[in-house]
């Protein structure tokens, strides 16, 4: 389907790019506007039109080296893939859950969602297009070869951010440049640099691909939606009881909200490990905090069982 991409070190400016000074979104001449670039590639605008809408990311050291990689892929009907170059994959099957596989502990998992704030919350950390930002000023346009670059002047903090992170001094800006075309306006390929020193570093390259045919989930989707053997998790969240029948084999992920805990029984009896369920049935009750010592601590964070 997509080749493998990649994570990034200090990429999030790249990924949240985008830009020009607003007056350039008047513009008369036909001159490309980053307005109208980012209007072309917003999520919305890319996802209506293709069945298929691909993102990889490239990220390197200072020397040049790649060192990992991210792929993104979000079809029409909502559905949402992810892999890393460390081999993780997650899939997010446009319904109310996702099927992961985590190669760090081997495991494979289903993400489900308490609510509907948490699935969007959730759908939006995914997405990889650019948008609008004044701060960022057009520094070339070639209209013909459909060649854009930028420049985004850093504050003292950020400056020091990438100094440190990738050996450099006298960082001074992040420089973009698109390749699109010059008819749509559609995004092939980003790139972004530090400048320092008056010279470029390389910090990342985003590849852009569109498509006709849907997404393609993982292979190892399809044994976890459609298991051979099951088990039921419960979850009790507010005195609601929600049932959640997975692969035998797999584990429930889900979020602990923010001042809850989650405990094996309404007394507070503690969750055993993962390891120790054996693929059973299990409830598990989300309990406010104020129900808990005041000794204990909060979780806090995503759990599987």
């Amino acid at each position: 389907m997509m080749k493998k991409t990649i994570t990034m070190l200090l990429c999030l400016s790249l990924l949240l790019c985008g830009a020009g000074l607003a007056e350039e979104a008047a513009a008369s001449d036909g001159a490309i506007t980053m307005q109208a670039i980012c209007e072309a590639n917003s999520f919305a605008a890319l996802t209506a039109k293709y069945a298929l809408v691909g993102v990889n990311i490239i990220n390197y050291d200072a020397s040049g080296a790649e060192t990992d990689s991210q792929c993104f892929g979000y079809g029409q009907g909502g559905e949402i893939l992810f892999e890393n170059s460390d081999g993780y994959s997650e899939y997010y099957a446009g319904a109310d859950r996702a099927y992961i596989f985590d190669p760090a502990t081997n495991q494979f998992s289903v993400r489900v969602f308490l609510d509907e704030a948490e699935l969007a919350s959730y759908k939006t950390s995914y997405q990889r297009l650019i948008t609008y930002n004044e701060a960022e000023t057009i520094a070339s346009a070639n209209t013909e070869e459909g060649i854009v670059t930028t420049q985004l002047a850093l504050d003292e903090a950020a400056a020091a951010s990438y100094e440190a992170a990738l050996g450099v001094e006298n960082a001074s800006a992040l420089a973009y440049e698109y390749v699109l075309d010059p008819e749509t306006l559609e995004i092939s390929q980003c790139s972004a640099s530090v400048v320092a020193d008056g010279a470029q570093v390389l910090l990342s390259t985003v590849y852009f691909t569109y498509a006709g045919e849907a997404l393609t989930p993982p292979e190892f989707v399809e044994s976890l939606a459609n298991p051979e053997s099951t088990r039921t998790v419960t979850l009790v969240y507010n005195d609601v009881s929600t049932e959640y029948v997975i692969a035998q084999d797999a584990l429930l992920r889900y979020t602990v909200p923010d001042g809850y805990e989650a405990y094996a029984s309404a007394d507070k009896a503690p969750l055993p490990d993962a390891s120790e369920t054996g693929g059973a049935d299990e409830t598990i009750y989300l309990l406010p905090i104020e129900k808990i010592a005041a000794e204990e601590e909060p979780a806090g964070a995503e759990t599987a069982e």
